[in-house]
């Protein structure tokens, strides 16, 4: 079915309607909308027609054939009416201004000179990032438009812009950027963009056709036969596991590339579930790596994509890692009610699979918020739920959270030795359940929760030797949050 459309941009009167069900309609009447009518009158079907007002705001978003003057019923005289034919090259208002004519630049010489020590560092092969922030309109997009112009001669630039409907698209400035650089246009067909790929890439490192599904699969080019559309979902699956795995294993960097094979695997498939199922799974890991802004991101994203397909349980799921995310980054209370919330609906679904975790979650998130009485209750609630269950992931975890929770109380220094020592049973079994479990990353939490006791207790030279051990077993991960702060104690050890 072949659809005509007429669009036109002006002021209309709304006049509300009383209807016999005694419901009101509110309907918009004028010149303006009258004109848009004659517009839609005029388009052939299969096609989109607009008035000059329309086609003067719009112009550079999209690409028009000028029709010409054109006898408008009911007016005077002849308007220029325009067909739209494609989305247009220009994306930003800036850009669109740009094309009309900028006002002169002024000012701005710091920031300009800060732009382009970054750009010699870049081109002496130091990769460089720059982030400028400000309140809208303070000129963020006519900076970097004018450094472009001026300064970026000889360099390849690619652009994407972030934009509120693709929030729920992984990674579509970074698709953008690619689609950028393999010059892949809106009217190439499928065998046009598997050409401009593969030769880029080739083109570029011979060693790197295997990633070449894998582009195909971010890029959305359909590759038949795919030996990614041929596996089964067991192995999507088991990549998810894997990545857990790793970090638990103690390699974390490891577990950030299993958990992108993960994703590109799941985007390939295009099947909902499983592309929810990577996402949370994402986040899992981005909370095991105490990553609270990556953590949100791919747990919103889980939430976005499972809403819409109808996926109540990886909506839970998500629920509970963005109500974590929000309580590390000083929403504790908000932080609370997602978790609450995710761990209600997970519970109406049936499944208890994940709670002794997500219960410990909470637990830290009310030790956050100073709720103590909370978080020694969630805290009984679930060593229960551990011993009917079976799920005992995340048990070196719980005692060392109980450790600390005695830890933290106001009145511990004058509970005297008993409580201190229940608080020192908690940390050592912690290590003893992850050493069992061979949890390295585990076991590192927990050996520094026992360090920093036994450092309290004047016990420095045990806790650095504990503590040395464990760290130097790493072999990568020293940019996460756990081993940044494993070598500080170190030094305070000494």
């Amino acid at each position: 079915m072949l659809m005509r459309v007429g669009i036109n941009t002006g002021e209309v009167v709304v006049r509300s309607i009383r209807k016999d069900d005694l419901h009101t309609d509110y309907v918009p009447v004028g010149h303006s909308t009258n004109l848009a009518a004659r517009m839609e009158q005029l388009a052939n079907p299969g096609t989109i027609v607009v008035s000059a007002y329309t086609h003067r705001l719009t112009n550079g978003y999209f690409a028009f054939k000028d029709l010409g003057p054109t006898q408008i019923k009911g007016v005077e005289e002849a308007l220029n009416i325009y067909e739209v034919l494609s989305v247009g090259p220009l994306r930003t208002r800036l850009q669109v201004s740009a094309r009309r004519g900028l006002t002169r630049f002024v000012g701005r010489q710091s920031e300009m000179e800060q732009l382009q020590q970054a750009l010699e560092q870049a081109k002496a092969g130091h990769g460089q990032i720059v982030g400028t922030m400000g309140e809208p309109g303070l000129g963020k997009s006519r900076l970097f438009y004018e450094f472009k112009v001026l300064s970026v001669i000889g360099c390849l630039v690619l652009e994407a812009y972030s934009v509120s409907h693709g929030k729920a698209t992984a990674y579509l400035p970074v698709i953008e950027l690619l689609k950028g650089y393999f010059d892949i246009q809106a009217q190439d067909d499928e065998r046009k963009r598997r050409e401009k790929v593969t030769g880029k890439v080739l083109n570029l490192d011979r060693s790197l056709e295997d990633t070449l599904p894998y582009l195909f699969a971010l890029l959305g080019i359909e590759e038949q036969p795919s030996p990614l559309q041929q596996m089964d979902a067991q192995i999507r699956r088991r990549r998810t596991f894997e990545a857990l795995k790793k970090w638990l294993l103690g390699y974390p960097d490891q577990a950030v590339q299993k958990i992108h094979s993960a994703l590109t695997l799941a985007r390939e498939l295009a099947h909902p579930f499983s592309l929810a199922w990577a996402l949370d799974f994402a986040a899992w890991l981005h909370q095991y790596r105490r990553e609270e802004q990556l953590t949100r991101e791919q747990a919103e994203a889980t939430i976005t994509l499972s809403t819409e397909q109808g996926l109540a349980f990886w909506v839970a799921w998500g629920t509970i890692h963005r109500g974590w995310a929000l309580a590390e980054q000083g929403q504790t209370e908000e932080g609370i009610v997602q978790i609450l919330q995710g761990v209600a609906a997970c519970r109406a679904t049936g499944s208890e699979l994940g709670l002794p975790r997500f219960l410990s979650l909470l637990a830290e998130a009310y030790g956050k918020g100073r709720q103590a009485e909370e978080e020694v209750s969630v805290l009984a609630e679930v060593l229960e739920v551990m011993d009917k269950t079976g799920e005992r992931l995340y048990e070196a975890e719980l005692y060392r959270i109980k450790g600390e929770l005695t830890l933290a109380q106001p009145s511990v220094q004058s509970l005297g030795s008993s409580v201190k020592k229940e608080t020192e049973e908690c940390f050592l079994r912690a290590v003893e359940i992850a050493r069992r479990q061979q949890a390295k990353s585990l076991e590192l939490r927990a050996v520094m929760s026992l360090s920093r006791l036994w450092q309290q207790q004047g016990k420095k030279k045990e806790a650095h030797q504990m503590l040395s051990e464990i760290y130097n077993w790493f072999t990568e991960g020293f940019d996460t949050k756990d081993l940044q702060e494993a070598k500080v104690l170190l030094e305070e050890l000494m």
